[in-house]
């Protein structure tokens, strides 16, 4: 499974958490070449749920950890069910992955000045898409996001994500000089939903914000 064309993050934690939170089904795939070695993994998410996590020969909780702190890498994310069935089909009936594997918590989430930090996740969970989005906050309306990428590397991976087209909306209204109360003026949106999608936006890297 060498990645081709897939699309590069700085850390692979926040492509997670952004499937997460938008309760997305599908197959994350991702790769990495450091010192001549390509190391290759996958992780299936149904609803934002993940169903199973392989890296080498390696899966479960013991994959995910190790994939869950990877920095640089590429991705692509597969959306639709045909695949993730099949995993279903392996899993015990009546159980999920929560159920089935030891229960690990995610990596604590890099902190912003711009927003309150996230309540930690119970040690004995998985953080479900609910918790984390019901732990975030709205962001400082003087913030400027500013776009990391060219516009269009930006778009591709919102439409790689399955981001909404507000998503787009708000990418193409961000040029650095606009703050978060400019970008909810010209759209008519609350403050929890503009904070919403720049921070999914962020988690995707294809932002970061400046007071």
């Amino acid at each position: 499974m060498t990645q081709h064309g897939g699309i590069t993050t700085d850390r692979l934690y926040f492509i997670i958490q952004t499937i997460q939170l938008g309760q997305k089904t599908g197959m994350l795939r991702v790769a990495r070449h450091e010192n001549n070695v390509t190391e290759e993994g996958s992780i299936a998410f149904y609803q934002g749920q993940i169903l199973e996590a392989r890296i080498g020969q390696l899966t479960g909780t013991q994959a995910f950890n190790i994939l869950n702190n990877w920095g640089a890498c590429q991705y692509t994310f597969e959306t639709g069910t045909a695949e993730i069935k099949s995993v279903l089909m392996r899993l015990p009936s009546q159980i999920s992955f929560t159920q089935s594997l030891p229960k690990i918590t995610l990596d604590k989430p890099v902190s912003s000045p711009l927003r309150k930090q996230q309540a930690p996740a119970q040690d004995d969970q998985w953080p479900t898409a609910e918790q984390q989005m019901l732990s975030s906050h709205i962001l400082s309306s003087t913030a400027i996001p500013r776009l990391v990428m060219p516009l269009n590397i930006a778009l591709t991976i919102a439409n790689e994500l399955n981001f909404s087209r507000h998503h787009r909306q708000v990418l193409m209204l961000i040029n650095g000089q606009r703050t978060v109360a400019d970008i909810m003026r010209l759209t008519g949106r609350s403050p929890q939903y503009i904070s919403s999608m720049l921070l999914e936006l962020e988690r995707a890297g294809a932002l970061r914000f400046q007071q």
